[in-house]
């Protein structure tokens, strides 16, 4: 570092930090990094339920992929409310993040789902949207 770009005598702080900057493109960068990421962190609450609904749009889609041919009709559709339950309550911010949690562990466990786990999944979907265990299977 030079001395006259660091002399306290010589003008403002902010002279003496702009020519600290324009000297060293190392600092320039991580001086916009910085700046961009004080930005991201500003922004990213207004989206992040966004990005949570479009998430558990994906499980929704890779769960229908996985169901086995034992699930019914009638399973299918009360997993199909509870998706657009949780959906709901996510995209309003009034969902249960453990519940939330372990829908993230059955739809990532990976593997066919069976009825024993369609009921399972449908049931912690509910409890997503605040529903109680066991509560009505439909509208």
């Amino acid at each position: 570092m030079r001395d006259q770009d660091w002399d306290s005598t010589s003008g403002s702080l902010g002279e003496s930090v702009g020519a600290l900057v324009r000297s060293s493109p190392a600092l320039s960068g991580c001086a916009g990094l910085l700046l961009l990421l004080g930005l991201a962190a500003l922004v990213f609450p207004f989206f992040a339920d966004d990005l949570l609904v479009e998430v558990v749009r994906t499980w929704r889609s890779e769960v229908e992929a996985r169901l086995s041919a034992d699930v019914t009709d009638d399973e299918r559709m009360a997993l199909a409310w509870a998706f657009d339950d949780a959906i709901y309550a996510v995209q309003t911010g009034d969902h249960d993040q453990d519940a939330l949690g372990r829908v993230r562990d059955r739809v990532k466990s990976g593997g066919d789902l069976d009825r024993g786990a369609v009921g399972a999944l449908t049931q912690d979907l509910r409890a997503v949207a605040g529903e109680p265990a066991g509560g009505d299977a439909g509208p």
